[in-house]
């Protein structure tokens, strides 16, 4: 876990200097926030499965994406409904991970695009593991949500965002598998708009 928190984090310092760099290229635009807001986004996610008693499933990169939807509460406060999804076949057998979030998105300047997000709701496995033994997946539980990204207006209320961040959930107890869940870094380009 510690391993995936240092790349986490050394892909987030990457992400935030090209993100810099783009942004002085872009004509300065005063970013609108009000009322209704939304945001969809794809890109590539890592996730890995952990088992208390039964070892952990190696990390496994493949196709993420969201969408949220919420409201402005003010300038630089956002709140939202967060869904993320990852979806991969393994062995023949597709495994989806996947959570429901309300969020909080906050802007440190309400002249930048650039923000910070979390959330908390419900996680979600489907598919069918073999930690070593055979376990289908089809639970809910106690899911998380954390975040940075920057909105690169392109015209009017409408940006480009790319933004990296880190879900999951714990499942809890599934069949002989004890203390499951998984975790996903997501490095995405969405379209947000105001």
């Amino acid at each position: 876990m510690l391993q995936a928190l240092r790349q986490f984090a050394g892909a987030v310092i990457v992400s935030l200097a090209a993100l810099a760099l783009s942004a002085t290229a872009v004509t300065a635009q005063q970013p609108v926030r009000e009322g209704f807001w939304g945001s969809v986004g794809a890109g590539y996610g890592t996730a890995e499965l952990t088992c208390d008693n039964c070892g952990d499933v190696a990390r496994e990169g493949s196709f993420s994406g969201f969408l949220v939807m919420g409201l402005t509460i003010g300038p630089s406060f956002l709140v939202g409904l967060e869904v993320d999804g990852w979806v991969k076949t393994i062995n023949g057998d597709p495994l989806r991970l996947g959570g429901l979030n309300g969020t909080v998105q906050w802007y440190p300047s309400r002249s930048m695009g650039l923000f910070v997000k979390g959330g908390i709701g419900i996680a979600y496995a489907r598919g069918d593991l073999r930690f070593p033994a055979s376990v289908f997946l089809d639970d809910a539980g106690l899911g998380y949500l954390f975040g940075i990204g920057y909105d690169v207006p392109i015209a009017g209320a409408l940006a480009v965002t790319p933004l990296a961040s880190f879900y999951g959930g714990n499942i809890g107890d599934v069949q002989n598998a004890q203390g499951v869940g998984f975790n996903i870094f997501q490095f995405l380009v969405a379209l947000t708009l105001h």
